[in-house]
């Protein structure tokens, strides 16, 4: 059986050139057809005009639209060409993926068409395993090693290289009103919901994660948390009402933990801002 893959890079205010994931799929042996550019950038860094050059298919979301959006954009441009089993590979732009990656992918996919989600092992800059984990809510449980087993039935992860069988989006589509975050736990958490069946690649992916950096900009900080309490009590709503307070206390904690981290009052003084003022919106909304 053929499965053909279609790498998907978001790219944000960079040159595609200055992007380490494409470094790494321009020597996967991809057809570069197969690579879609999806381009979330609010400036003109000449992405079109590069992607064109090289083959690559180009969408431009005509400023930041969010990861939900953009991704339902791919989906529409794949469905008249994309087979059931192919697959579909999420990629953030600063990611370093492997060729071992490609390569234990395309031999996993080939030998079990049943399986619907593939998955790497994610560990960041601080070496965290972050994906896959355990959801929870207030606290997702980490792996300690690589070659951990994990309780299936609550299995997490991140977007980035996140690997889906076309034929999972014959009726799914992302969720609009979460603009970045969580998209990738309301994914998971709809997927489990609907019986799909996952497989955890091990080998070692590693990525820099924005909010996990020691030297980030207090105001880039700041502006990150913006967009994910934002999100995160429209993803509390969903759930139900009690999970808003607990969203509220996780948001304290955000500003707690990480305005101590950068010892900026500022910080904490915009995450109980954000958290109280998205915590009334979502109760009475």
């Amino acid at each position: 059986m053929s499965i053909n893959i279609y790498p998907i890079i978001v790219v944000y205010n960079k040159s595609i050139t200055d992007s380490l994931t494409l470094t790494r799929i321009q020597s996967s042996g991809i057809p570069n057809t197969n690579v879609v550019v999806v381009d979330n950038s609010t400036f003109d860094y000449n992405v079109r005009e590069y992607c064109h050059s090289l083959g690559f298919t180009y969408i431009s979301m005509n400023g930041n639209a969010g990861l939900s959006k953009a991704y339902n954009r791919v989906l529409d441009y794949l469905k008249p060409i994309a087979g059931s089993n192919d697959l579909v590979i999420w990629l953030d732009d600063d990611t370093d993926v492997t060729p071992e990656y490609f390569a234990m992918l395309c031999a996993e996919a080939e030998s079990n068409t049943l399986v619907d989600i593939f998955m790497p092992v994610i560990i960041g800059q601080d070496g965290v395993i972050y994906s896959p984990n355990e959801g929870g809510f207030m606290k997702s449980k980490f792996m300690i090693s690589a070659e951990e087993q994990i309780d299936m039935s609550k299995i997490n992860g991140i977007n980035s290289c996140l690997a889906v069988r076309f034929r999972v989006y014959n009726d799914y589509r992302y969720t609009e009103d979460l603009f970045m975050d969580l998209t990738d736990n309301q994914f998971f958490d709809d997927m489990r919901v609907k019986g799909a069946t996952f497989m955890i690649i091990r080998t070692v992916i590693h990525q820099t994660f924005f909010q996990r950096g020691e030297n980030a900009n207090i105001d880039s900080v700041v502006n990150r948390f913006r967009l994910r309490i934002a999100d995160f009590m429209i993803y509390a709503r969903k759930k139900g009402k009690r999970f808003l307070f607990l969203a509220l206390i996780k948001a304290y904690g955000w500003g707690l933990v990480t305005g101590k981290k950068y010892k900026s009052p500022k910080i904490l003084f915009a995450c109980v801002n954000q958290g109280t003022k998205h915590f009334i919106k979502n109760i009475v909304g």
